[in-house]
């Protein structure tokens, strides 16, 4: 491991209310995501910094959405592959029985492979339960459409689900809906 402990180094952000999403580290590096909102525009941004401590002082910018007067500050999540080959950040919005998903599929080296949104409407309630990305750089979101909520307010009773899965060479559909009696399952994004 390059990286050795107690060494130490300011991240500044020049940009007001910098959120951080998330920060990975490996043996030679520390990726730190974080996010902006200047003018109605949601930033992902990143600094890397390498095991000399050295950062990209200015970040680098990932992504932007347009945010109206409307939508509240979402944040992105980021998440792996297993392998570390892909990584995928997505921001989300449930309102009115529709659902929006934006989703960056980037490479291992941080490189934008490709942007895209994915909209799912149905006439009752959605809830956004995993987004992952596969080590060939696949993306599966599944979706629960909500029957009703259940009397403890963390559990949701599920309709169906629906899995979309999002191919890294820009083929996109919907791979199953899984519907049954009834499940509860917790309402967590995984």
């Amino acid at each position: 491991s390059k990286l050795r402990p107690f060494n130490e180094v300011d991240l500044n952000f020049d940009e007001k209310k910098a959120a951080i999403e998330k920060v990975f580290t490996n043996d030679d590096h520390i990726l730190v995501f974080y996010s902006i909102i200047d003018n109605n525009k949601e930033y992902l941004k990143l600094k890397k910094v390498n095991y000399r401590l050295d950062v990209n002082r200015a970040g680098t910018v990932l992504d932007s959405i347009e945010r109206g007067a409307v939508n509240s500050y979402q944040g992105y999540y980021i998440k792996p592959s297993i392998n570390e080959e892909h990584f995928v950040a997505f921001t989300y919005e449930e309102k009115n029985n529709r659902m929006w998903v934006h989703y960056v599929l980037m490479d291992k080296f941080l490189k934008v492979i490709k942007t895209g949104d994915l909209i799912t409407e149905d006439k009752n309630n959605m809830t956004l339960e995993s987004v992952k990305v596969n080590n060939s750089g696949d993306i599966m979101v599944v979706v629960g459409h909500l029957n009703r909520r259940s009397s403890d307010d963390e559990k949701f009773s599920f309709q169906k689900f629906s899995v979309h899965y999002v191919a890294k060479d820009d083929s996109k559909s919907v791979v199953n809906e899984i519907t049954d009696e009834e499940y509860l399952f917790k309402d967590l994004l995984t």
